[in-house]
This record gives structure tokens, sequence and C-alpha cells, in this order.
């Protein structure tokens, strides 16, 4: 098995994380990217909405 930290950080103190996640020897590099983009966006909250001034 491949042992990948993933981490994500939004710069500010205590905003933070980090997982250690299990791979099949045979996962490929792309295969753990989109593992990690799958996962960075389960991380975060956000979104946008249009406004009146």
């Amino acid at each position: 098995m491949r042992k990948i930290k993933f981490t994500i950080s939004l710069g500010l103190v205590g905003c933070s994380r980090e997982d250690v996640i299990e791979f099949e020897d045979d996962t490929t590099d792309e295969e753990i990217q989109q593992a990690y983009t799958d996962w960075m966006y389960e991380q975060i909250d956000g979104g946008w909405k249009e406004v009146e001034e």
C-alpha cells in the first residue's frame, strides 16, 4: 500500500487540514491527483451569490 498525505491550507492560523490516505500500489499519480481534488473540495465550504447595492 502507498500512504499519501493530503494537505490543504487557507493561510490562516488553524485553517488547515491533513489526512493520510492509503492507495493500492498500482494506483497512478493521476488517480491520486483526482482523489486529492475530490478530498480538497470536501474540506472547503463556500459559494457566491449576486447582491444588489
